[in-house]
């Protein structure tokens, strides 16, 4: 059984290279490492906290 935190960490990292694929991809390199760090870290947050309250019940 996985921790939350490695869940989080997981598909945080996962939604940053989406999103900085997506971001090069535009052309925007720096915007885009900014826009896939923020999404990575509030996805991977939002992940965390459900993952912990489901393991609460």
């Amino acid at each position: 059984m996985s921790s939350p935190l490695k869940t989080a960490l997981v598909i945080g990292f996962l939604m940053f290279l989406l999103q900085f694929v997506v971001g090069a991809i535009v052309g925007r390199f720096f915007l885009g490492l900014l826009i896939a760090t923020g999404g990575a870290l509030w996805l991977g947050y939002q992940v965390y906290q459900t993952e912990k309250s489901y393991r609460s019940w």
